[in-house]
């Protein structure tokens, strides 16, 4: 089949009208085109030569065939076109200095017809999508990634207020779902009161801590955690455990907002207040993470282990009758030394002894909840055993707030030290 090279050069577009060019490369840009006319032409002619050089016979064609030789036709006529109008480009960047001088012209730009229309930006963004970590559809890990210098700042200030949990474990109550987290001391000194036990927490806002366990975790690794990380996924399983069905996942929950609330986050300060985990730990600067009340005032570790030295004593008020409207109290003297809280039966320690309370025994220490605290109960606190509760009252609140501390210290020694003695004997 003929193809006129020289027709299909007069009728391309303006943007292919290379002859007007006036340029200092147009003698270069004409040696490229009568080059690639020879070329165009060298493919017509053979295809129209045969024996001889003689022209083949003529060949009668349906109408299916002409129609497909027309399309032939226009697609190379197209191609022809791009052809040299990137050529024309190439030359005029090359005089520009914008590529190398006598750049050639790769078979890979004669773009076959489904890839005429392409465009170019398309594939541009497809070779930078490329390039990009294949984890950036990741949705936790690209939320992580953009707020890092956030949740690094975030936890700078907020370890200081809320102690993160070593560990956490969800179960189902009468109430809903409750978190239980354990709390130990870093340092482990000698005197320690966490160092073979821990502080367990229960709490029933489960899903504020595994959000500031995951920004904890993040906060002390270099790149952003991805969902395939196995510290993630563990904080997964305990999310599913509190969902309904229905709600939210844990990828949609932890990237709602860059970190809780402050309301949330003083309702867990709250909460620590209460069961009086402060009496307990202490953030110490120094070491940067939260240490017992021994590690973080070694001075006092000798006074409170000297051998029947008491810790602290004085006169206490214990409530005899627990009917509602009866407000019976009997001042008695109490004695904190070693294993064991002591009261006398009267106001004076040369009184004879009643029963002591044995503190591995005690199970919490609380102060009395506030509603009852309204009724005039501003300096009591509750002492819980296996058998019994205590309702005790102080002088004033300064001293409930060291009778407080001293037994929670003396109850953590205590069952430390119980669980040292189990452990040699294991």
């Amino acid at each position: 089949m003929l193809f006129k090279v020289e027709d299909e050069i007069e009728q391309c577009p303006k943007p292919c009208d290379l002859q007007s060019s006036t340029s200092n490369g147009d003698e270069k840009l004409q040696v490229k085109i009568q080059a690639f006319e020879e070329k165009m032409g060298g493919e017509g002619e053979s295809e129209r030569e045969e024996e001889g050089g003689s022209p083949g016979p003529q060949r009668r064609h349906s109408l299916g065939q002409a129609a497909r030789e027309e399309r032939r036709e226009m697609r190379f006529n197209r191609s022809k076109s791009l052809a040299l109008h990137a050529l024309r480009s190439r030359s005029i960047t090359s005089e520009n200095g914008q590529e190398g001088e006598g750049a050639e012209l790769s078979p890979d730009a004669f773009l076959p017809e489904e890839d005429a229309s392409r465009d170019p930006c398309e594939d541009g963004h497809r070779g930078q999508t490329d390039r990009d970590d294949p984890r950036d559809g990741d949705r936790l890990r690209v939320h992580l990634r953009d707020n890092e210098e956030k949740i690094k700042a975030f936890c700078a200030d907020i370890i200081q207020r809320i102690p993160v949990p070593e560990q956490c474990a969800i179960e189902d109550s009468s109430r809903g779902c409750v978190a239980k987290l354990s709390f130990s001391c870093t340092l482990k000194g000698h005197y320690c009161l966490y160092g073979k036990s821990s502080f367990t927490l229960s709490s029933r806002q489960p899903h504020l801590w595994i959000h500031i366990m995951l920004l904890s975790h993040q906060s002390k690794v270099s790149k952003p955690l991805s969902s395939e990380d196995k510290a993630v996924q563990f904080l997964r399983v305990l999310w599913e455990k509190t969902q309904l069905k229905g709600l939210h996942t844990f990828e949609t929950a932890m990237t709602q907002a860059t970190y809780p609330h402050k309301k949330d986050l003083d309702s867990l300060q709250r909460h620590l207040e209460e069961v009086r985990f402060f009496d307990l730990f202490g953030y110490s600067e120094e070491e940067g993470s939260w240490l017992c009340f021994m590690c973080n005032n070694p001075e006092k570790a000798t006074v409170v282990n000297q051998e029947g030295q008491p810790l602290i004593e004085g006169k206490l008020k214990e409530k005899q009758v627990r009917w509602k409207f009866i407000k019976r109290w009997k001042t008695r003297y109490f004695t904190l030394a070693g294993n064991q809280l002591l009261f006398r039966k009267g106001k004076s320690k040369d009184e004879l002894d009643d029963s002591p309370i044995e503190l591995s025994k005690v199970q919490s220490v609380k102060v009395v909840a506030k509603k009852r605290r309204d009724r005039g109960l501003p300096r009591a606190f509750e002492i819980f055993t296996d058998s019994k509760t205590y309702v005790l009252k102080a002088q004033d609140e300064k001293h409930a707030e060291e009778w407080l501390q001293c037994i929670n210290v003396a109850v953590a020694q205590a069952k430390e030290r119980e669980n040292r003695e189990a452990t040699t004997y294991l």
